[in-house]
């Protein structure tokens, strides 16, 4: 039978895996500057309020996603959130205008915020 400590690198690199796809998720706005502003009447203002608040939920939600990640573990913390994160992401999808815009850039940053506390955990508990 394998031995856990056979899985320990399979584990660092699919969490080097899902923080970048974390990363990108969360930067990609960047990249729809114009058309988000183009769609919606965005001013300078409002894109710089949309893309801040990410970091709103996101710093909530890494304090509170270490509690939760040593609550319930780095497995079920880090599939909650990926799969919320998802959800959040393809919802902005149907967002009308600035207020949903900003609620769902807040509700991703609650989501991904204990993924960073969960890779820490799971790197350690790893390694």
């Amino acid at each position: 039978a394998a031995s856990p400590t056979n899985y320990r690198w399979t584990v660092v690199i699919l969490s080097f895996i899902i923080i970048i796809i974390n990363y990108m998720d969360r930067s990609a706005i960047s990249y729809a500057i114009t058309p988000l502003k183009t769609e919606f009447g965005l001013d300078n203002l409002q894109f710089g309020q949309i893309a801040a608040a990410f970091a709103i939920g996101y710093t909530i939600m890494t304090l509170g996603g270490g509690i939760i990640v040593d609550l319930w573990g780095a497995r079920k913390c880090w599939a909650g959130a990926a799969v919320t994160w998802s959800i959040c992401t393809g919802l902005l999808a149907a967002c009308s205008g600035f207020a949903h815009l900003f609620l769902l850039r807040v509700m991703l940053g609650i989501t991904e915020g204990p993924c960073f506390p969960a890779m820490t955990r799971a790197v350690t508990d790893w390694l």
